[in-house]
């Protein structure tokens, strides 16, 4: 007794040998590849062991369990097991009648590489397809090998699916014998799908919710263009496909968002795109919005820092000016807004002096902002004095610089929203 070796036995499953004219076995197996299942093999035993193994193809095989093949001797005509889909019951027999011969010595063989990589790839599925009808299907080996039986004199396509990110190929080969030893080579090159997709995705920060109907402006910083001018859908989202850019590109966007009755943000994104696919600029950006309600203060909606007066004055020194030019900003990109600017003053002094200058104050940050271009009928300054304190600090009421210096600031409360 004896193995026959690894040319006819796989790690799968050999089964219903046939010996054809004392000199063509013929096998079942799951583990040379083809069209599913068990598939039919064959091999010319003339050179012993070591020939090629031959697929005897469709229509004998299919994509279920194909086996226990018999041939008549003239090789013609012959019965076979199946459980294919038309099968009456689980497993059927079937008649066939060929004018080809089962086991060919004909041959398209190949190696399937990564065209930019110049490796070898395994694992990968390859076709073989004659008049739009698949033939066999296997998976190259460790070395990226594949290898078809073949008729001659006929043109065939060689598929290889997408898988692992490559782009799926279609290669044409067609066999004339006057091919040297009735083999033809073919080696298939395979690329990634470099696509690059810029995905947008608004939500609201509080609730979390996306965020539809959203106006996302980007700009592309490197040369000006504006590449996307479009909204969100119902889902918070916007995908946008950057069709001239390639593997390793550098990348500088600016991205504008803005929407009615949310607070607008202007983010800027720089990168490299060091893989194809997607690109998610919501993971490394903050591109949440804030929704903008009647009662809120706009200055802790943008982090505006304390605006601070000279002693007893009330002129708009230049780095208050610098944090007003940021409420500018919001009521700029959202025109349907009207706020009330409030002055509070801490305890210390009189209570009727401490008003007088809060109002100053008020009324000339408001006047600084109408004069960068907001109409004056969207903003109104009010100094409240010491009349609405946020903790214990009153007359009378020892307390810490630090507790005083909280009673002093300025509000930009929202008292409509359109």
């Amino acid at each position: 007794m004896e193995n026959l070796g690894p040319t006819i036995n796989t790690e799968g499953n050999e089964l219903f040998p046939f010996l054809h004219n004392d000199r063509d076995l013929y096998f079942a197996s799951n583990g040379h590849g083809g069209l599913g299942g068990l598939d039919i093999f064959g091999i010319d035993l003339t050179d012993g062991f070591d020939g090629r193994i031959s697929n005897v193809g469709s229509p004998i095989n299919s994509a279920l369990d194909d086996f226990g093949i018999i041939l008549r001797p003239d090789g013609k005509t012959g019965f076979f097991s199946t459980n294919r889909e038309e099968s009456l019951s689980n497993d059927d027999i079937y008649s066939f009648t060929t004018t080809q011969p089962l086991i060919v010595s004909y041959f398209i063989k190949g190696i399937v590489y990564d065209k930019n990589e110049n490796t070898r790839l395994s694992g990968v599925p390859v076709t073989l397809v004659q008049n739009g009808e698949i033939i066999s299907q296997i998976m190259t080996d460790q070395e990226g090998d594949y290898s078809f039986p073949v008729k001659p004199n006929t043109a065939y396509e060689l598929k290889s699916d997408s898988t692992g990110g490559y782009i799926p190929s279609v290669e044409t080969v067609t066999t004339l014998e006057s091919e040297k030893n009735n083999i033809w080579e073919k080696d298939l090159f395979l690329t990634k799908d470099l696509d690059f997709e810029l995905l947008v995705d608004i939500k609201e920060k509080e609730s979390k919710e996306p965020i539809d109907g959203v106006k996302v402006v980007v700009v592309d910083n490197l040369n000006g263009n504006t590449i996307i001018d479009q909204v969100t859908n119902a889902q918070g989202q916007l995908l946008y496909s950057m069709t001239d850019k390639e593997l390793n590109d550098r990348v500088s966007y600016q991205i504008r968002l803005s929407k009615d009755g949310y607070l607008g943000k202007i983010e800027t994104y720089n990168g490299t795109l060091d893989q194809p696919g997607r690109l998610d600029i919501s993971k490394f950006l903050d591109l949440s919005l804030d929704r903008i309600e009647v009662g809120a203060d706009l200055g802790k909606l943008v982090d505006i820092k304390p605006i601070y007066f000279d002693l007893g004055k009330y002129n708009i020194r230049p780095d208050a000016a610098a944090e007003l030019d940021k409420i500018v900003g919001i009521m700029l990109e959202n025109p349907g807004i009207e706020i009330e600017l409030g002055s509070h003053t801490d305890s210390r002094g009189s209570a009727s002096s401490n008003a007088r200058l809060s109002d100053k104050r008020a009324k000339a940050s408001a006047d600084y902002i109408v004069s960068r271009g907001i109409e004056k009928s969207r903003i109104i300054g009010k100094g409240y004095g010491e009349s609405v304190l946020i903790n214990r600090c009153s007359d009378g009421v020892k307390c810490s610089k630090e507790e005083h210096q909280l009673n002093r600031r300025t509000e930009f409360r929202v008292t409509k929203v359109n």
